[in-house]
């Protein structure tokens, strides 16, 4: 009888823990659907900020393309008397744009590379769940 009352304890403690196993593993694949779907939305948010910095950028690059340009034509202007001043404040300003220009592109780059290696960071666990 005692054993009786053992087997009985011991096979309700197998039972507790199989219904214990059992909730850990809905919670598991609760949680692993949760992570799966914040890795899709943040994939998304990444596209659509690239989908929007990417005109930007190449709004910046034609219009420092144009200053660069304007600045060399007013650079050739040749009137002795009031331009010699003019011409070295011009200069300034073309290296000062020019420099401007290079820091703006460098930052859209940097940003670009930030937003890739985070997408790559996002989706490399979303590779290893689907087996790829």
């Amino acid at each position: 009888m005692n054993e009786t009352t053992e087997m009985t304890a011991l096979l309700e403690k197998l039972e507790q823990t199989a219904q214990t196993q059992q909730r850990c593993a809905k919670r598991q694949a609760i949680m692993m659907t949760i992570a799966a779907i914040a890795c899709v939305a943040i994939l998304a948010l990444v596209l659509l900020l690239y989908v929007r910095v990417s005109p930007v950028i190449g709004q910046l690059n034609t219009a420092a393309e144009d200053l660069t340009l304007v600045s060399s034509q007013l650079a050739a202007v040749d009137i002795q008397s009031t331009v010699e001043g003019l011409n070295d404040t011009m200069a300034s300003a073309q290296q000062s744009l020019t420099q401007g220009a290079a820091k703006l592109e460098q930052l859209d780059i940097e940003t670009l590379n930030t937003a890739i290696r985070d997408l790559s960071e996002v989706v490399a666990p979303l590779a290893r769940l689907f087996g790829r």
